[in-house]
């Protein structure tokens, strides 16, 4: 790292590229995967463990630990570190003779650590952050680093949770949005001690208080679904779609492989709809009913007055959303709108649409409509929309 990076575990400067923190550029790398919403190819980091005299300071083990599993919490299905063996300026992992250097042990260490989580860091998949952490920071961040990700075979999640304070233990507790998890939590498991984690249950979420770190440390954490929930799905073949949108592509991320699109331009209108099969659900009964959404930005970055590279953050509104009822003309969950601020970059959102009583006589819709903003949006996506029972 830079040597203007002088405090321990400051990522925020990148040689060669200041317009980004480790974080964001490791963001910005799968997002170049991410954009081709049919390949699957994983990404692979390259983590610093050396040092050159005047430019680079060697990162400390907690530096390369904390920077390691962020690597995992940011989307690296592998990572190798720059340099293994010494030569030249750059001082290795072992030296010029292959021998261990001062480093080797603290890699070969984490090694062991995630050899056992390996199965499960294949499977993850990134997706928008539903949780927020306190504690665990230092001068150059207010909190731990969190991340969120989802096993589409099991419909489980995980927290990928960093220290980033890399000088002294901390305890951080991790806020959840239930909202905006779209599911229920049966169990919190740390996968690399496979203990249970204590936590608590509000009606707008789930709080994970006090879990212990070491320097730099970081944690994966299991959220089991709760499967005593009634859950009732209608994927993209299921949808009507307008003005343009398409469904039945190939999406590699969405749960089914598949997903509906819409390229915005200057008009909009209800380009996503579903017409749920009433027999379904329970005649009477309150529901939860969410959709699976992501946008691509208008672009990725874009150079500053000083001609910096920075990352382009979209404002308005990226698209509306509601239930509306055919047979009486009226709306059971009025049109809400999403800000495209509030939406990551080609990233899946669970949005919840709303709570109410489904009809079991009158014929209603869910929709999703894509705002005429596409100076800041290129594209809506829709993977599903699915209702759980209350």
């Amino acid at each position: 790292m830079s040597r203007k990076a002088a405090r321990s575990g400051d990522f925020r400067n990148i040689y060669h590229y200041p317009g980004f923190s480790f974080e964001s550029y490791t963001d910005f790398s799968s997002y170049q995967v991410r954009k081709d919403i049919a390949d699957d190819a994983p990404m692979w980091t390259i983590l610093q463990t050396t040092e050159a005299a005047g430019w680079l300071r060697n990162p400390t083990a907690a530096e390369i630990r904390a920077m390691t599993y962020e690597a995992i919490g940011h989307g690296s299905k592998g990572f190798t570190y720059f340099v293994y063996q010494t030569e030249l300026d750059w001082n290795g992992i072992v030296d010029e003779h292959g021998q261990p250097g001062p480093d080797y042990g603290n890699v070969q260490t984490l090694f062991g650590e995630i050899e056992a989580l390996k199965p499960t860091i294949r499977r993850m998949e990134r997706v928008a952050n539903v949780a927020t952490a306190s504690g665990g920071g230092n001068a150059a961040y207010a909190a731990a680093d969190v991340t969120t990700h989802i096993d589409r075979q099991t419909g489980d999640y995980y927290l990928v949770v960093v220290n980033h304070d890399c000088l002294s233990a901390a305890n951080v507790t991790v806020t959840i949005d239930r909202a905006a998890l779209g599911m229920g939590i049966s169990a919190v498991t740390d996968l690399r001690s496979q203990s249970g984690v204590a936590f608590t249950a509000t009606p707008t979420g789930y709080t994970i208080s006090n879990l212990s770190f070491a320097p730099g440390d970081g944690k994966v954490l299991k959220l089991t679904k709760d499967a005593s929930k009634v859950v009732y799905v209608g994927e993209d073949p299921l949808f009507n779609v307008n003005n343009g949108a398409s469904k039945g592509l190939t999406d590699v991320s969405a749960g089914d492989g598949k997903t509906a699109k819409h390229t915005v331009t200057s008009t909009r209108t209800w380009n996503f709809q579903w017409f749920w099969d009433r027999a379904q659900l329970t005649p009477g009964a309150s529901y939860d009913l969410y959709a699976v959404v992501k946008i691509k930005y208008a672009t990725d970055v874009y150079k500053d007055g000083s001609g910096v590279d920075r990352l382009f953050q979209p404002t308005g509104t990226a698209f509306s959303y509601g239930v509306y009822d055919v047979t009486s003309n009226t709306y059971p969950v009025p049109e809400q709108t999403k800000a495209a601020s509030q939406m990551e970059n080609m990233f899946w959102h669970t949005v919840k649409i709303g709570t109410f009583t489904p009809s079991q006589t009158n014929s209603q819709v869910v929709y999703i409509m894509p705002w005429d903003n596409p100076a800041n949006v290129q594209e809506v996506y829709v993977d599903k929309f699915y209702f759980v029972k209350r």
